[in-house]
């Protein structure tokens, strides 16, 4: 943890760790936390994503933590 200064106070923020990943080491971290967090595989929970399947609630915890990962999927390989 790093204190950081806000309005005269100190705060605890997590350290940001920035790790650069290949398409598979991208894929395979999504894959990972769609079935920790909700038991489906990452091409599951992508395919569900875009066809609405949460939509009911997407701000569950445990779906805005897959749904962050989303850009793996695409063209983009960076994590913070």
């Amino acid at each position: 943890m790093v204190a950081a200064p806000i309005d005269n106070r100190m705060v605890a923020e997590p350290e940001m760790d920035t790790r650069v990943l290949t398409r598979d080491q991208g894929l395979a971290l999504l894959d990972e936390k769609a079935r920790r967090y909700l038991g489906v595989s990452g091409p599951g929970f992508v395919q569900r994503w875009y066809a609405g399947h949460y939509d009911d609630d997407p701000d569950r915890p445990e779906v805005r933590r897959v749904a962050a990962l989303l850009p793996l999927a695409a063209e983009h390989h960076h994590v913070a």
